[in-house]
């Protein structure tokens, strides 16, 4: 059996690798991993997400060359186009694209596809790609019909623009203010646990200067920051709103 996995950056999610191996630990690990991987990592740290486990290895195989085909390689820290991970078969070109191609069009479980579809959440998209959407829409039939179809009659605008009239309402700065001084009230605490010092979560950064995505990493993944001059530091994750 196999399990699929991605690797995000710990300051923004973005995901940076996709990878196969038969335990949790392979996705763990860090050691074995390519120059370009290792630099995202020295960089922005890492959060661990399991897309995929207890399925075949061609399951795994398959399900990476897709996310890779679908992210772009060009987005990720992957030096291949997937189906080798820790298994050393290694496809054609021919075989990689063919088994992309055959899972597009593939049904996956909600629990996969809610898994695949927030690997793919943040992902940048190349000017060429954008360009090739953009062509492959313009002056196409079907894409014209659609949009048709989805004018509103002159009664639909009218109910729109009366219910927006209706809800003009906007909070004052009053409102605003008392709101955000509840969420900063009731928010996040953490405790530094090498201090057993105890720290808002959202005004960590002006305390400490530590950003708020690095103290989430260590007390989500249980561990103590890697590198800079808060390296050591572990945190605790105490109350949530």
């Amino acid at each position: 059996m196999a399990i699929v996995y991605a690797h995000r950056k710990a300051t923004d999610n973005s995901v940076f690798y996709i990878g196969i191996g038969n335990t949790i630990k392979r996705a763990q690990r860090c050691a074995n991993r390519n120059t370009h991987w290792t630099r995202v990592y020295n960089k922005y740290g890492r959060t661990i997400e399991i897309i995929e486990d207890d399925i075949s290895v061609e399951q795994a195989k398959e399900l990476e060359i897709f996310l890779i085909s679908e992210i772009g390689i060009s987005n990720l820290c992957n030096q291949t186009l997937g189906g080798e991970g820790a298994f050393g078969l290694k496809h054609s070109k021919e075989t990689i694209e063919r088994i992309a191609s055959k899972n597009r069009g593939r049904k996956s479980s909600k629990e996969t596809c809610k898994k695949i579809s927030l690997a793919l959440k943040g992902r940048k998209i190349s000017d060429e790609i954008k360009a090739k959407i953009s062509k492959s829409r313009t002056n196409n039939p079907k894409v014209i019909a659609a949009s048709l179809k989805r004018r509103h009659t002159d009664e639909s605008k009218k109910k729109v623009s009366d219910a927006h009239k209706l809800n003009n309402h906007k909070p004052n700065k009053e409102a605003l203010d008392n709101a955000t001084e509840t969420r900063r009230k009731n928010g996040i605490q953490v405790e530094e646990l090498t201090t057993n010092k105890v720290y808002k979560l959202w005004s960590i950064y002006n305390e400490l200067g530590i950003h708020i995505a690095v103290v989430r990493n260590s007390y989500e993944n249980n561990k103590p920051i890697s590198k800079g001059k808060f390296k050591g530091m572990i945190f605790k994750k105490l109350t949530t709103l």
